[in-house]
């Protein structure tokens, strides 16, 4: 199995990101200026590899991060985020009774709010780096 990550910059650019930069950034050990209190979308492509080469997607995913004034990553949001969701898919998000659980709600809206689908555009710009994938 390979893994790539890709973010998505406004002006329609699509940048390849190391597996090791990606997760510096991730866990806001490395800071990124220039999305200082801005968002950037992202790409997460597991791919099956044959002889060391890659044949098919395995899994995707297509999500958001947001950016503090200083270019972090806003670490805790992801963490309460992730830490709720897996919560609820654990419980198997069975509500008993009449009691709501809000932070369940949130996490769904919220992950919804992150996840966003590729246009072909996109599309385009990851098929220069997955040529005969996508």
């Amino acid at each position: 199995m390979g893994v790539r990550y890709f973010f998505f910059h406004e002006t329609g650019q699509v940048e390849k990101v190391s597996y090791a930069k990606f997760q510096r950034i991730f866990r806001a050990e490395e800071s990124c200026p220039r999305f200082a209190d801005k968002s950037i979308r992202y790409a997460h492509i597991d791919l099956i590899l044959e002889n060391r080469k890659p044949v098919s997607i395995g899994y995707t995913e297509f999500s958001t991060w947001y950016f503090d004034e200083h270019g972090y990553h806003r670490l805790d949001e992801s963490k309460q985020l992730g830490s709720v969701l897996f919560e609820n898919y654990a419980r198997g998000n069975n509500d008993e009774g009449n009691l709501v659980d809000f932070r369940s709600r949130w996490a769904v809206n919220e992950k919804k709010r992150r996840d966003w689908t590729p246009s072909d555009e996109d599309l385009a710009g990851l098929r220069q780096f997955l040529p005969n994938l996508i």
